[in-house]
C-alpha cells in the first residue's frame, strides 16, 4: 500500500469490518488453524505491527474513501438469484425454468451442485 501511495493506517479497519461480518454470520465455527484465512483480529494485530515499523511520515498518502464508496454503490452481492432461490417452501430456478415445492417445515439448501431438503 505504501509503495503505491495509499495510507496503510486504514488497513486495520478492513480487518475490523471482516470481524464484524464474521460475528454477524455466527463466526467462530471453524478453528483458525482449519480456516483458509487467519482470524481477522489476528490479521489486524499483525498489520498494526507492520505499520508501526514503517517510517511514520504519511504526508501525501491517499485514502480515497469517497471514490471507493461511489464505486461500490449498486454493487450486487450475496447469492445470485439466477442460480435459484427459495420463497417460503418453493425453490425457483429462473434460468433452468423449473420450480419445486418442498413440504412446509423442511430445512432446505441451494448449493452449487444440488438443491437439497
Amino acid at each position: 500500500m505504501r509503495r503505491v501511495n495509499y495510507d496503510p493506517r486504514e488497513m486495520p479497519h478492513v480487518f475490523e469490518m471482516l470481524a464484524r461480518v464474521s460475528q454477524a454470520q455466527g463466526g467462530g465455527r471453524v478453528p483458525e488453524w482449519l480456516a483458509t484465512h487467519p482470524d481477522p483480529e489476528n490479521r489486524r494485530g499483525r498489520i498494526e505491527q507492520e505499520i508501526a515499523a514503517l517510517p511514520q511520515n504519511f504526508t501525501g498518502v491517499a485514502v480515497n474513501r469517497d471514490i471507493y464508496v461511489r464505486r461500490l454503490d449498486g454493487l450486487v452481492y450475496g447469492s445470485n438469484p439466477r442460480e435459484g432461490y427459495f420463497k417460503e417452501n418453493q425453490f425457483f430456478h429462473p434460468e433452468l425454468r423449473f420450480r419445486m415445492t418442498f413440504p412446509a417445515g423442511w430445512t432446505t439448501n441451494n448449493g452449487k451442485q444440488a438443491v437439497s431438503p
